[in-house]
């Protein structure tokens, strides 16, 4: 068996669900203090407590990189870019320039981040 490590807000999750399946407590109670909007989520998380226990608790995503998120390559070519042919501009001509010339798109925020 393999061990389970869950976030603050997944730990408060399990607590509230294994103390209410434990106790047979109030589901109306629950969803309040999770600030689910419905009994059926309670119900949901019921479920899946009792059949796959704490690592049901765990968000199906975690650890995965983002599938629109720039590899290390893209923001290495473009710090290279940056420092040796658009050096002397600002990050909205930069971007501008990477979507005209370099045929490569986005955001200024996004540009901003990778340089800093």
């Amino acid at each position: 068996m393999r061990k389970v490590v869950l976030t603050l807000k997944e730990k408060q999750k399990y607590d509230v669900i294994k103390k209410l399946v434990e106790t047979n407590g109030n589901k109306e109670r629950a969803r309040i203090k999770l600030g689910l909007k419905s009994i059926r989520q309670i119900n949901r998380l019921i479920a899946g407590y009792k059949k796959y226990g704490k690592e049901f608790f765990v968000h199906g995503n975690r650890g995965r990189k983002p599938s629109h998120a720039l590899s290390d390559e893209q923001k290495n070519q473009i710090e290279d870019l940056y420092n040796t042919k658009y050096f002397d501009c600002t990050y909205t001509q930069f971007t501008e320039f990477l979507q005209e010339r370099e045929n490569i798109s986005i955001s200024i925020d996004e540009v901003r981040c990778i340089l800093n």
